[in-house]
């Protein structure tokens, strides 16, 4: 499984480099139609500055876990 993933979605599996990101792509015969994205990429951001600086620089559309003090910054408020 680790080398031939298998999944099922709107999204097939592209390549996955270890410990960095996964990157999938829009499966156009879906049976529930296209997915709105062609490609999504799955980063793995341990350390949340590195997360918000991505955020805050657009090197990444959406981020988790971004702490509480940092809320402000990333929406704009300071």
């Amino acid at each position: 499984f680790l080398k031939k993933p298998v999944g099922s979605g709107p999204y097939k599996f592209v390549k996955w480099d270890r410990d960095d990101r996964v990157v999938l792509e829009g499966y156009k015969d879906y049976f529930a139609g296209e997915p709105k994205w062609r490609k999504v990429i799955v980063r793995a951001i341990p350390e949340s500055s590195t997360r918000v600086g991505e955020l805050l620089t657009g090197g990444v559309d959406i981020a988790t876990d971004i702490p509480p003090n940092e809320w402000d910054r990333v929406n704009g408020e300071k």
